[in-house]
Order: structure tokens, then sequence, then C-alpha cells
């Protein structure tokens, strides 16, 4: 998904934006890999969290341009 996803974000010479969704969505999926094993420390977990806010915040600014955020 994440590989059809990032192209989509920005114009096709935009490799930093799209390679920032990539690395952000693998945190995201590192946070829900430790949700069942527990081994992230409490303080990566938050730093996560946090990335992943982000990530969520500019996809909706990127894909909704005219809509006030969620």
């Amino acid at each position: 998904m994440v590989g059809e996803l990032a192209p989509l974000a920005g114009n096709a010479r935009d490799t930093e934006t799209r390679h920032w969704i990539r690395a952000m969505f693998l945190v995201a999926r590192r946070l829900h890999i430790n949700f069942y094993e527990n081994e992230t420390p409490e303080n990566l977990v938050r730093e996560g969290l946090v990335l992943c806010e982000e990530l969520s915040e500019r996809l909706y600014e990127l894909f909704y341009p005219d809509s006030h955020s969620p």
C-alpha cells in the first residue's frame, strides 16, 4: 500500500516526501509489531507515536489541501 501511496504525495520529483512517507510507515509498522511483542523501550514508542501523528497530519494535508485539519 505505501508503495502506491508515496508516489501520489506530490509530484514525481519530490523524492524527499516519498522517502519520508515510506520511513514513517516503517515506524508505524514497528509500533504495531511492538503492540504484540512489547520489546521497544517506552521513550522510543512515545517518539514513534509523535512521528505517526505527524505522518497522519501531512497525509491529510497532501490529499485534502482545501480542508481544515481533522
